[in-house]
């Protein structure tokens, strides 16, 4: 081999060398900008659950208040019920079981 024909072998090496490198940074940097893609497409599905979520646990905080509220009129309610039974002559039943109809 002469002199021109390994100028020529190392030429297309090193131009062969450059291709590779070229076409293996575009092919990462495809798929690097894919992989992105959908990452910003998961973060903007998450933020939107995450936005459900808050709205669905303040909707349920509401109803959890009015609930205990009920909860307290009803506590209320019953001890007064109680309060009301344990009086003496307050709603006691005849000692016969039965009203009386007779006048005094």
């Amino acid at each position: 081999m002469n002199l021109t024909s390994w100028l020529l072998l190392m030429a297309a090496c090193v131009s062969m060398s450059g291709l590779t490198w070229w076409a293996t940074a575009w092919w990462y940097r495809r798929k690097l900008a894919e992989m992105q893609r959908k990452l910003e497409k998961t973060r903007k599905v998450a933020s939107v659950h995450t936005l459900q979520a808050r709205h669905r646990i303040s909707k349920l905080q509401r109803e959890l208040a009015a609930c205990q509220s009920e909860i307290a009129a009803h506590q209320k309610i019953h001890e007064a019920w109680k309060s009301l039974q344990t009086q003496p002559g307050a709603l006691s039943p005849p000692s016969a079981g039965f009203a009386d109809t007779q006048p005094l």
